[in-house]
């Protein structure tokens, strides 16, 4: 049986997303277990919509590696390095490796988008990087709305800073948006 190259990298990323918790939450009582529950449910109903899927759309290996990347940045800033969890790790200047992820997996998102603009003919629009941006900019607001949810309703582990956190993300995801649209 021939496993598609979408559906391999839905599988090991089905491990990783298992282990992390595992890894991050070292000590149960430092995670409830219906948090732990929640997120597993969730990680394979996704995963899972996804495998059905997997067969519609297909990635260039560049994109897969690319997602790769950034999911492995997102598992770095769950970890603790030195007593401190990695978003809150200061990378340059006072920026903290938040940041930087928000950025770098923009950048992502408008490669993987604008390859699958080529292959499937999406898109085919004037201003076509400023549609990508905003496309871009509106998934990194689904994911602010996502941790927001996670945290006033779920009561998961603090992800975010304060208030102001949510806006330094989104313009660290038009920043990494536009870099990549002008490469």
């Amino acid at each position: 049986m021939q496993v598609s190259k979408e559906r391999l990298f839905l599988l090991i990323n089905v491990v990783i997303f298992s282990v992390v918790p595992l890894l991050t939450y070292k000590k149960p009582e430092n995670m409830k277990w219906w948090h732990f529950l929640l997120a597993f449910s969730v990680i394979f109903l996704v995963f899972g919509f996804l495998w059905k899927k997997a067969g519609e759309f297909q990635f260039s290996i560049r994109s897969l590696v690319l997602i790769q990347i950034g999911f492995l940045l997102h598992y770095m800033g769950t970890m603790h390095f030195g007593g401190i969890r990695g978003y809150n790790l200061i990378v340059v200047d006072n920026i903290r490796f938040d940041k930087f992820i928000h950025f770098f997996n923009s950048m992502i998102s408008f490669i993987v988008l604008n390859d699958w603009s080529k292959k499937y003919n999406l898109l085919e629009v004037k201003n076509k990087n400023f549609w990508m941006i905003l496309i871009v900019l509106g998934l990194g607001a689904v994911i602010e709305i996502i941790e927001y949810v996670g945290i006033q309703f779920v009561g998961t582990i603090a992800i975010q800073g304060p208030y102001d956190n949510n806006l330094q993300d989104l313009i660290a995801d038009l920043m990494g948006a536009i870099v990549a649209a002008l490469f």
